[in-house]
């Protein structure tokens, strides 16, 4: 929604215009806003960690200054703390290793107990066998339970190996029960366990095979990623950067005039649903120092640990059209320009997500 101040002439619209998007991410989309007439001002925002959860509008019929909104009410309501409003389907899983999609996962002989392997077979639509439920989690992903027994579909041993088998076992609510879904092209998917990096449920061999072997393996689609600085909103001409481009673990991360070099050239990765790993020059992780929790915490470089939450970030909209990144370990928690000091070495932290300046951040995100 955007909202002009009061102009005194012409036709005055207080509500210039409305966009409405439909999703499954629970909040955790990010829209740019880009395309509408005036300045960029009269903005007001959800605190974090909420959502849009009501919305009135007073609509005027023609007459006098033509107003058409004259009156909005936003109602704010936080995100719950359990799955009751999770995004629930249920049925078969199809894989792509024919052009007709006609096998699927399936339970080795609809076998409902702990370590029963997942293999390819044909799929039928009656077969309990092939019966799955995918339930979205708070962070985005999903599990895949089996129908009747409720276990979950997971990475043998948490194994990050190719070849790890896929099995069922006794949901833990693990990572490596935990898949992110990311659209291929074409209306297909894959599926990739949150607990490693790179890798994605796999047919062995690309077998067309009944029984063929269910795994994980190398992902081996396109990498989704972009290139380039990270700008602030605290003053104009602010990037984030590698202090005197010390590329090393345990460098902090400052704000500083931006000046395209190497200290400020970033790779942004998708690695999962609404999951980025930001990487610098020089291949290390952006990470929240010591992965802490707490407000106040450094943003350093470090070794990047394959599925480690304070080096994976969610994005969200973020004040006046920028992007704010939460760390996946720190519910709540914003990178953060401390103070909203507009000056060269500012500390860069994390802290509580305000939806102010100090954590806007301009960036572009891979699609």
């Amino acid at each position: 929604m955007r909202l002009e101040s009061t102009q005194g002439w012409g036709d005055d619209t207080a509500a210039n215009s409305v966009v409405f998007t439909c999703s499954n991410q629970k909040g955790t989309d990010t829209n740019a806003h880009s395309g509408f007439w005036g300045s960029w001002t009269g903005w007001t925002y959800c605190p974090g960690n909420s959502y849009i959860c009501g919305l009135q509008v007073r609509i005027e019929s023609p007459g006098g200054d033509d107003t058409a909104f004259n009156g909005l009410r936003i109602a704010c309501c936080g995100f719950p703390s359990d799955n009751s409003t999770a995004v629930i389907s249920t049925g078969s899983i199809k894989t792509g290793t024919t052009t007709a999609q006609t096998s699927c996962l399936d339970i080795t002989n609809n076998l409902q107990s702990v370590g029963t392997f997942i293999r390819q077979w044909a799929c039928n639509t009656t077969a309990a066998s092939q019966l799955l439920v995918i339930t979205s989690t708070v962070t985005g992903a999903f599990t895949i339970n089996a129908v009747p027994s409720n276990l979950c579909v997971t990475a043998l041993n948490a194994g990050t190996s190719d070849g790890t088998r896929i099995v069922l076992d006794t949901c833990t609510g693990k990572p490596n029960q935990v898949w992110a879904v990311l659209p291929s092209g074409a209306g297909t998917y894959t599926l990739q366990p949150t607990h490693v990096n790179n890798k994605c449920l796999d047919v062995s061999a690309s077998s067309t095979a009944n029984g063929a072997v269910i795994q994980n393996f190398a992902l081996n689609l396109p990498t989704r990623s972009t290139s380039g600085t990270i700008q602030t909103s605290t003053a104009s001409n602010r990037c984030m950067d590698v202090v005197a481009n010390n590329q090393a673990a345990g460098t902090y991360i400052n704000q500083w005039e931006c000046n395209n070099t190497g200290a400020q050239k970033f790779t942004i990765t998708m690695a999962g649903t609404n999951a980025y790993q930001i990487t610098s020059f020089g291949g290390f992780c952006v990470s929240i120092m010591n992965a802490s929790t707490s407000s106040g915490a450094r943003i350093v470089l470090a070794t990047c640990v394959a599925g480690a939450k304070h080096q994976l970030f969610r994005a969200s909209a973020g004040y006046q059209g920028g992007v704010a990144l939460s760390p996946l370990h720190a519910t709540g928690m914003c990178i953060d320009v401390n103070g909203a000091s507009s000056s060269l070495g500012a500390v860069m932290q994390i802290y509580a997500c305000n939806g102010g300046k100090a954590q806007a951040l301009k960036l572009t995100l891979p699609a």
